[in-house]
């Protein structure tokens, strides 16, 4: 399948090299960034590129390998030199295996001293509490943790230009995230265990085009739509431990809507997280902790055992990662490696680069990835845990992950629209628990060094949702009541609160709905206890964010509760005033009720329909807008069933089990 893009012969493969031309590139991305003027910028690439001429002569002779990637992570004048444009210190790649283990012998060894077993197993394992309310695709969750995404990727592909449709949500313009269900405009695509489905939807119109058992090794639970394709990931069904690959599997869809899988591809790992940029999907996984359990923890471990332990990606598991590849940062976060690969989608062509040290989320844009998560450690003078959120960075350069620095910040990150990087700052919301819970925001450097924060919001509660809008942060917490601040970061060296807007309950998600308004979804909530007492929607008028306000909210009932992911299934598109969901209901007996309302001003939220899935047990579902019809679809374990309705009176037109 994949010829000879990857041989089984380890010396002949290759790191990602960082060619001159990317490594400009980054250096003047970072420069701009800086707003340095035009001519510094000019002079300090030719500067580099006199440097690399001469670099790129001599060392291809001296080293006897085209492979340029030292050029750009070990020591000397000119990855020195360009250490200085990222504004952190290069970390050491390795030319041998050998060299490769002796290092991370004395990382893990260093790293021991100062954590025991069960720490190590916390600091990786209980990273997921940065995102705990944040189910996976094949599970539920009744809280909230969404942010504000953009409504359709701009890297679906369009199988005809004159449709109108809305697709999956997505938190950076121009970076596609995976989900569970995905349409075109044409074919619903649906990732149900080991079934793959289309669907062709057609002016309120269902049929089934393709339904296919994919076997039972692997269970696929994500769907990306790149490169003219349809391309499925799953994750190494009924084992544990060092065996859990992520897969993915690359279909091209024909006008009837029949699918022929033309690639794959395999990583180690379980699956962090996806993102789709331009035609190239990066697949981030977490490979971990066998090293450890295996050999470090007796501190000793040969080189014929790390290469059998070290992460893979490519055609098998024979396509184990060379050594030049792996990143070992001189201090360590913990003992599994993070993986990133760079998988193109039309050429079939890879990257993949790893560094030590766990995550579990992502925060992408379309130049740069973060991988972070939480690491506990018991501080004896505080008596308590001490939970801090480790960031680490990898540039995109010629469509691959270079590794370019690290930073611990202290405090957890709910999910990943707790992050936001704007006008060259990373900001965070943060919930910090050192004796006393607080809550706020701290903005990052290029550099990834503090340059501001304020804290002191929601004494004593968590964030519940955080909505980033250019120079104003919208942030939830909750204990007892919802507080809904709206913070200034125009100065990112001294952000201040501007209003603070107190009610029962919470909201969990937030969308910004035109111009001055902020949609919320929530719960509400005894005032007293905090007890939940069903779901809630909220419009909030921030057209003055020194003065927000609830313009209009709407009460579903007591008996009403979310199943879902609130990050992908709720469904708000203000540009054709609709917002639809589905939730549960109790009455008498369980029932997923499919919901959807309109929006004035005037009036506030108008109900237009609700459907009542027969499908009772799924807790999974996503809906869809395609040419003025509204569309959902329950999956549960290889099932599904799907309804279309008139998006203008939600009259119900076809129905699919």
């Amino acid at each position: 399948m994949f010829g000879e893009k990857y041989k089984k012969d380890m010396e002949k493969v290759k790191a990602p090299a960082a060619s001159a031309e990317s490594l400009i590139l980054l250096a003047e991305k970072q420069a701009k960034r800086k707003r340095r003027n035009i001519m510094r910028i000019i002079a300090a690439a030719a500067a580099c590129l006199i440097v690399l001429t001469g670099a790129l002569t001599a060392y291809p002779m001296l080293n006897g390998t085209e492979n340029l990637s030292h050029l750009f992570v070990e020591g000397g004048t000119l990855s020195k030199l360009f250490a200085d444009w990222l504004g952190k210190e290069p970390e050491k790649k390795h030319t041998t295996y050998s060299e490769l283990c002796t290092v991370i012998t004395d990382r893990v060894n260093a790293y021991k001293e100062n954590m025991t077993y069960d720490d190590m197993w916390e600091g990786v394992i209980d990273e997921g509490i940065a995102e705990e309310d944040v189910p996976t695709a094949d599970g539920a969750d009744n809280n909230f943790n969404a942010g504000a995404p953009d409504m359709a990727p701009e890297t679906t592909p369009d199988r005809e230009e004159n449709k109108d449709f809305s697709d999956t949500n997505n938190q950076v313009s121009g970076v596609q995230e995976a989900d569970v269900i995905r349409t075109d405009g044409k074919f619903i695509y649906i990732a149900s265990g080991t079934h793959f489905t289309v669907l062709k939807a057609d002016e309120g119109t269902l049929e089934e085009c393709y339904d296919v058992d994919l076997g039972d090794t692997f269970w696929f639970n994500d769907i990306m739509l790149c490169g003219g394709k349809v391309i499925l990931f799953g994750e190494t069904a009924n084992v544990i431990g060092r065996d859990v690959d992520t897969v993915l599997y690359v279909f091209e869809i024909d006008e009837q809507g029949n699918a022929e899988k033309v690639n794959e591809f395999l990583q180690s790992g379980v699956k962090i997280s996806l993102r789709a940029i331009g035609d190239v999907i990066y697949v981030i996984t977490r490979d971990g902790n066998y090293l450890y359990d295996t050999y470090l923890k007796n501190g000793t471990l040969s080189t014929d055992e790390l290469v059998e332990n070290l992460p893979v990606a490519g055609e098998s598991r024979d396509d184990v990662l060379p050594p030049d590849a792996i990143y070992v940062p001189d201090e360590i976060c913990s003992v599994d490696f993070t993986l990133i690969s760079a998988f193109d989608t039309v050429s079939g062509e890879s990257k993949s680069t790893a560094i030590m040290g766990g995550g579990s989320s992502v925060y992408a844009d379309t130049d740069t990835i973060y991988v972070y998560g939480a690491r506990y450690k018991w501080d004896e003078e505080k008596n308590t845990n001490v939970c801090t959120t480790h960031l680490t960075r990898f540039s995109i350069i010629d469509n691959a992950p270079v590794y370019t620095g690290n930073a611990s910040i202290n405090g957890t990150c709910l999910n990943q629209y707790s992050l936001d990087e704007y006008n060259g700052y990373l900001r965070l919301a943060i919930t910090r628990s050192d004796g006393q819970t607080q809550n706020g925001v701290v903005v990052l450097d290029e550099s990834l060094e503090l340059v501001g924060e304020i804290m002191g919001l929601g004494i004593n509660e968590r964030i519940k949702s955080v909505r980033f809008d250019g120079e104003k942060v919208y942030l939830v917490t909750f204990r007892t009541t919802d507080p809904l601040y709206s913070v200034d970061l125009s100065d990112p060296a001294s952000p201040k609160v501007l209003s603070e807007l107190k009610m029962p309950g919470y909201s969990g998600y937030m969308q910004s709905y035109g111009e001055g308004l902020l949609f919320g979804m929530g719960y509400d909530a005894d005032k007293n206890t905090g007890f939940e007492q069903g779901l809630k929607l909220s419009m909030f008028d921030n057209s003055d964010p020194n003065n927000l306000s609830e313009k209009h909210s709407l009460l579903l009932g007591t008996d009403t509760f979310f199943r879902d992911n609130m990050l992908k299934a709720v469904s708000v598109q203000p540009n054709r005033n609709i917002i639809m969901f589905s939730y549960g209901k109790w009455e008498n007996k369980l029932r997923n009720v499919f919901a959807l309302y309109t929006y004035s001003e005037e009036s506030g939220f108008e109900l237009l329909g609700e459907y009542v899935s027969d499908m009772v047990h799924s807790m999974n579902y996503r809906c869809f807008y395609i040419d003025g019809y509204v569309y959902v679809v329950y999956i549960q374990t290889g099932d599904y069933e799907a309804y279309a309705f008139t998006a203008s009176d939600f009259t119900h037109t076809d129905s699919l089990k």
